[in-house]
């Protein structure tokens, strides 16, 4: 792991780049000044749109970000699947290629047909058609080869047990300056002393925090130095005689010394300046004026120590060709000197002696510089690259934002276009053209809130007014988006939903020995402490880490034990092989974000469809088989609405027997009912739904005298509970049913919710 701030931000922004394009996929993760604001209470049934404007928008418009912790996660080359073969020429668990730019390795083809690849297993397979072995024989045979193929593997490097990925992480500390588009920190006491119990360093994010400022804000400020570097190369090429880089061509009148003592001191120092031109002094050589010697000299020399700029590093290096520094003076005088200086000797360079925040008194003096024509063009090629690099510093994480982006978009990558972005040719990281490459996933854990954050400071300070309209953001920037929670709360098998599914004790459960039963292993840390993996939970580019081990643990979790991934097809390969469809979408939950508290998942893909289809129900669930239940007396329990639901189905039909069901009280007299059928949301075919309401209206109606049950379309037209908490989306059109996996009985387990995973009665599950 590294952690970057202004101090080495360049280093480690040119390594992210190297290694970003060639990641499988990405995780991030972010802590900020504030999560919440005001005691506003979550109503669970509230729209996601009404959730939005209450409680959500304002969040990331008011707090501010101070770590943002990134993941790449890499294909391991010596990685061997071991459900693969080594020996028969299959080889797909190896994963070729390393993880920089230009590391990639195609296997080589010796144009040979394929089954002539390895002719000692097509000779045994004739053999024993043939009949030439009999079954000692054929065993023997058997145990020789893999001998022989384990051999071969160890020969090639290969191992089996190394983790599948290996990754790189970086901390990125950010703290807002003059050009962050003036945005103000606000923090939250509680999320301060959460910090600081975490071991936040506070101190590292005020003092070497990266800046950052919106995307368009930062394209302007590159567009606009590319046109002054063309325009000040072009005016030095046709200036060859070396006209003066500081003249001030818009000045209308020179101005004009009444006081006899600077009419004086002006005409002293033109008098040593002329001595100077005049004398011949070795190459590189630096003078002080005459006159005022000791007190030139010394503030030279505090020039000289001044260097480089204390938070970038950047600086001049050394004083090219010849120079005079002049005596101190205010800065009437150094007009005058400037304007008197550039009439007489228009090819001498003039600059300040120096102007960094340790000059001290020499920040008042100038410096006169002598140069031939080589070394005029080698200062303008410095000068701008020092000024490219001090612009990269004040764009700062925008640069990283993005690239991520970009990477995610399927933009190109190349390690010419780097060094031309870091040399200032370019203004963009990634290749001009379209996004025809491969799309890099990004993984968040509970990560909603960590993308609008990202939007409020890389896009645009201001959240817009409409949900919809903040997903499609969300979604332009990052196409490809799986969210951990969703896998282990909607995706995942009954073992991982019944546990805790925060983001540390996911990571310790998926690769504990006691549920680990299909070998997995934590990914290598290649920049941290000689690939150790441990670190501080709730130090972003930790829990980035951790994010990403358990997006890799759960989809391995969740696509084995069901057959869904072949015997020759790799996790990386149904991440970025197969066509983007139902394995993605309803099996590891692609684009669906999860919403703390709340009976949605966030769909980011939803307002690309039908009119009106919104986000879905969560856990599963569909509209058509789910009922609002009113008018329940106070002393009913969850256990008491299940049995009423389940008394007598030994005597219904197989389908309703199958039926499971979800508990989710709105208050302490109403509720939702959800039905669903081993794991697939009851809600395609009209003859099941008419049953299933049928089943839900008479159990309730005979067990709980009084209450009232209403499908969704008929509790919309009622409109009897609140404005906020209807259903809205799914008035006009019913989501598509959320299918899960993992078998649960609903309102029979315990929940646990995240926010300090405090475990919640069992008794009633409110919508408080």
């Amino acid at each position: 792991m590294v952690h970057v701030t202004k101090s080495n931000f360049l280093t480690h922004l040119r390594d992210f780049l190297t290694h970003l394009p060639t990641a499988s996929f990405i995780s991030l993760d972010e802590e900020m000044t504030g999560i919440r604001l005001g005691n506003r209470k979550l109503n669970k049934g509230e729209l996601p749109s009404v959730r939005y404007k209450e409680s959500l928008k304002a969040v990331p418009e008011k707090f501010g970000i101070l770590q943002v912790g990134v993941a790449l996660f890499h294909t391991n080359p010596d990685y061997v699947d071991p459900t693969c073969d080594i020996g028969n020429g299959s080889g797909g668990g190896v994963h070729r290629g390393g993880p920089g730019l230009g590391m990639q390795n195609p296997p080589e083809d010796d144009g040979r047909p394929q089954d002539d690849v390895d002719t000692d297993v097509n000779e045994h397979s004739f053999m024993h058609r043939e009949g030439t072995l009999n079954q000692d024989e054929l065993e023997d045979w058997t145990e020789r080869e893999e001998e022989e193929e384990g051999a071969a593997g160890i020969s090639r490097g290969v191992q089996r047990d190394v983790p599948e990925y290996t990754c790189r992480i970086y901390n990125f500390y950010l703290f807002p300056n003059a050009d962050s588009q003036r945005r103000e920190v606000a923090m939250a006491p509680d999320t301060v002393k959460f910090l600081l119990d975490n071991h936040m360093d506070f101190n590292k994010v005020f003092s070497e925090g990266i800046s950052f400022t919106t995307c368009s804000h930062a394209k302007m400020l590159k567009e606009k130095f590319l046109i002054n570097k063309k325009n000040k190369l072009a005016a030095e090429t046709d200036n060859g005689n070396g006209s003066n880089g500081s003249a001030r061509k818009n000045l209308k009148e020179r101005i004009k010394l009444t006081r006899a003592e600077d009419i004086a001191f002006v005409a002293r120092t033109m008098a040593s300046l002329r001595e100077w031109i005049d004398a011949d002094h070795g190459d590189d050589e630096e003078v002080h004026t005459a006159g005022n010697h000791d007190e030139g000299q010394r503030l030279g020399e505090d020039a000289n120590r001044a260097g480089n700029d204390p938070d970038t590093g950047i600086g001049r290096q050394q004083v090219e060709g010849k120079s005079l520094i002049l005596p101190p003076c205010n800065a009437f005088l150094r007009r005058c000197l400037y304007e008197t200086i550039e009439a007489e000797y228009p090819g001498l360079i003039l600059e300040k002696a120096d102007s960094g925040p340790n000059a001290g008194a020499a920040r008042n003096q100038i410096r006169v510089v002598r140069l031939s024509s080589d070394e005029k063009k080698q200062r303008a090629e410095r000068i701008l690259q020092e000024e490219w690099s001090r612009l990269l510093y004040t764009i700062g994480f925008t640069t990283v934002f993005q690239a991520i982006s970009d990477a995610c978009n399927g933009k190109g990558f190349s390690e010419e276009h780097i060094d031309a972005f870091f040399s200032g040719e370019c203004s963009e990281v990634s290749l001009p053209g379209g996004n025809g490459g491969k799309k890099i996933p990004l993984v968040i854990h509970n990560g909603l809130m960590d993308l609008m954050f990202l939007l409020t400071h890389c896009h645009d300070g201001t959240l817009p007014d409409s949900f919809e309209d903040t997903k499609k953001l969300i979604r332009g920037y990052f196409p490809l988006i799986y969210d951990t929670k969703i896998l282990s709360t909607e995706c995942s098998d009954a073992e991982v939903k019944g546990g805790s599914t925060a983001l540390g004790d996911l990571y310790h459960s998926v690769f504990s020995p006691e549920s680990n039963d299909i070998g997995l292993k934590l990914s290598t840390i290649m920049n941290h402490h000689d690939g150790e993996s441990n670190g501080q939970a709730h130090e972003a580019a930790w829990d980035a880490y951790m994010t990403g081990c358990v997006f890799y643990g759960l989809c391995r979790k969740i696509l084995e034990p069901s057959g869904r991934r072949h015997k020759e097809t790799t996790f990386e390969n149904i991440l970025h092989n197969e066509p983007l469809g139902i394995v993605h979408r309803n099996w590891l939950g692609l684009n669906k974000l999860y919403l703390y508290f709340s009976l949605y998942t966030i769909d980011l893909e939803s307002s690309s469809g039908t009119t009106g289809l919104l986000d879905p129900l969560s856990h599963g669930l569909s509209a058509n088989t789910t009922f609002y239940v009113s008018g329940i007396n106070t002393n009913i329990s969850t256990r008491d609405i299940l049995q009423a639901l389940t008394n007598g189905s030994q005597h219904e039909i197989e389908l309703l027997q199958q039926l499971k069901y979800e508990i989710i009280w709105m208050d302490d007299t109403s509720l939702f009912v959800g039905t669903k059928l081993d794991n697939i949301a009851c809600g395609e075919d009209v003859g099941t739904i008419n049953l299933i309401a049928t089943h839900v209206h008479n159990k309730l109606h005979a067990s709980l005298k009084g209450v009232q049950v209403l499908d969704l379309v008929d509790f919309f037209k009622h409109k009897s509970i609140p404005k906020g908490s209807i259903i809205g989306s799914l008035a006009s059109a019913v989501a598509k049913p959320f299918q899960m996996l993992g078998n649960i009985v609903f309102g029979s387990q315990k929940r646990y919710h995240e926010a300090g995973d405090v475990e919640r009665s069992n008794k009633r599950s409110r919508a408080e």
